[in-house]
């Protein structure tokens, strides 16, 4: 048996908020393993305070194409490596900064690269 096969047999056996648990776990450390490439120092890009890589937030540069709050935790951290790889421009904020930086992208989508 294969270490996914026992993987896939681990989950089966879990219960829905053992499964939820585990899900939001693994988002967690995905999040902050994207951090840690983003901000290697965990500093602010924009402000430069150092608030350590917990309190730092995914920031999409020009804006995201899609409602982050309609995807699960796991899904969107997913999806934030998969822009990562294909080349989106991503850093990490700090919650004030991030807020204030997305005032500016209420309502409308990321610019065509």
């Amino acid at each position: 048996m294969t270490s996914t096969e026992r993987s896939r047999l681990r989950r089966s056996r879990m219960s829905p908020q053992e499964r939820t648990a585990y899900q939001m776990k693994y988002a967690n450390k995905r999040r902050l393993d994207l951090i840690k490439v983003l901000a290697p120092d965990g500093r602010c890009a924009k402000c430069g305070d150092s608030v350590g890589h917990e309190a730092l937030e995914v920031n999409h540069v020009d804006g995201i194409d899609f409602d982050h709050n309609k995807l699960a935790p796991h899904r969107r951290h997913a999806r934030y490596w998969r822009e990562y790889n294909a080349g989106v421009l991503l850093n990490a904020l700090c919650q004030p900064c991030n807020g204030s930086d997305g005032q500016r992208f209420r309502l409308r989508t990321r610019k065509a690269a």
